[in-house]
């Protein structure tokens, strides 16, 4: 009876270590995973909701992914309207920190 539980202990606490690096892992980015956008614009979005940095990674360039309630778009890193509402603020851009 003893073994019984002992084994069941186990695989308890392998299923509760599996599922936290399960969730742990999503977390970079707000749980966000993007796909690699290579085609990207200067175009000014309005009223973004949500805006995450794409970071450089193989075949991957550096860029900053936004979004709003019509659409997603890929902005590129050096667009003047967009480093200014990250410096004043008025926008937060966690990175997408996947390999």
């Amino acid at each position: 009876m003893s073994t019984t539980r002992s084994v069941t202990r186990w695989i308890l606490l392998l299923t509760l270590a599996v599922v936290m690096l399960l969730s742990v892992s999503k977390v970079g980015a707000r749980g966000q995973h993007l796909t690699c956008w290579s085609k990207c614009t200067n175009f000014k979005i309005q009223r973004i909701q949500s805006c995450v940095e794409q970071m450089q990674r193989r075949n991957c360039n550096h860029a900053f992914v936004v979004k709003n309630k019509r659409r997603t778009v890929c902005i590129k890193p050096d667009t003047v309207w967009l480093k200014e509402m990250i410096k004043k603020g008025e926008i937060h851009c966690p990175p997408d920190i996947r390999p």
